[in-house]
């Protein structure tokens, strides 16, 4: 389905499996709310458009394993860059907000912050991310424990035991 945003505030949740649209707002997940997800893409589309996991929340989140989109978790549409000028959008994991992954974060215009506390734990065999800036400030955690093998969900980008700093 197509979501004008999407907030999460308490509980918990369990996402049918498919993709869903997130649109010109952000999907905030917060007040210790546990959201879980398999078999789900989640797609921003339009300025105003990310992933915002804190306030003790829990967000886990895996991909479809087969399909157009498999592979696929968090992807945006070319329209959530921010208008000339201005800063990226932030798709955050803040104040003890976590996020458990398997598939690719694709956020090419977005900059994916962790911080405050927030924590990508991923004991998950495969997380892979795109982003415009991937920043770790505070005492924010971000660990991948890569075993592809132990996993359905199909690497969408060739592993090749480096990693890319851009200045």
């Amino acid at each position: 389905g197509t979501y004008c945003g999407l907030t999460i505030r308490g509980g918990h949740v369990l996402m049918e499996p498919g993709t869903y649209f997130i649109q010109g707002d952000p999907m905030e997940i917060s007040r210790k709310a546990t959201v879980t997800a398999e078999g789900v893409t989640i797609i921003f589309t339009g300025a105003g458009s990310y992933l915002r996991v804190n306030d003790q929340a829990r967000f886990r989140l895996t991909a479809p394993t087969s399909g157009d989109l498999a592979g696929f978790a968090l992807s945006e549409t070319r329209d959530t860059s921010s208008k000339k000028g201005k800063k990226a959008v932030v798709s955050r994991l803040t104040g003890a907000g976590r996020l458990s992954m398997v598939g690719l974060i694709y956020l090419p215009t977005q900059n994916f912050m962790v911080s405050g506390a927030g924590a990508g734990s991923q004991s998950s065999p495969l997380l892979q991310i795109v982003a415009n800036e991937i920043s770790l400030r505070d005492s924010g955690l971000l660990k991948i424990d890569f075993k592809p093998g132990q996993t359905s969900v199909p690497v969408l980008i060739a592993p090749s035991r480096e990693a890319r700093l851009v200045e």
